[in-house]
């Protein structure tokens, strides 16, 4: 009987682990966002700007000029909705740099933490979803 409450406890810290990683998220995607608006406006570099881009990175900058501050608010937010525009952002943006590399450049290092965040998330989720179906089968004992 004291087993309970303590297992309960361990996922109530993952949880709070969760959240912090989702706020943490949140902050960098703020600034891939700013990295983006920097693009647009050629503040990132002077012959680079919204006017003199292919319209491929037109379009693909401002998708992502808009949808990181989304997903940023959502995920601060700890919404489910959030959770959903973080990994269309996130899903994109390495479909273009890993299927599109030749227009859109390889970018290994973007691609790599777009993949581990999402598996740390699917990996909570699982968690989440073995404790709960655990903590059923207790209490049909």
């Amino acid at each position: 009987m004291n087993e309970a409450p303590l297992q309960s406890r361990a996922i109530f810290q993952l949880e709070g682990i969760m959240n912090f990683f989702l706020r943490v998220l949140s902050l960098i995607f703020i600034c891939f966002a700013i990295r983006y608006w920097f693009l647009l406006v050629g503040a990132w570099e002077a012959n680079i700007r919204f006017d003199t881009m292919p319209n491929h990175w037109k379009v693909a900058s401002t998708f992502f000029a808009v949808s990181y501050p989304v997903a940023a608010l959502g995920l601060w937010g700890l919404s489910r909705w959030g959770v959903v525009v973080w990994f269309l952002v996130a899903s994109v943006e390495v479909g273009l740099h890993f299927f599109y590399s030749e227009i859109f450049e390889e970018y290994p290092s973007l691609i790599m933490f777009h993949l581990i965040s999402m598996a740390i998330w699917l990996i909570y989720i699982l968690i989440e979803y073995l404790d709960k179906k655990r903590a059923l089968i207790q209490k049909s004992r």
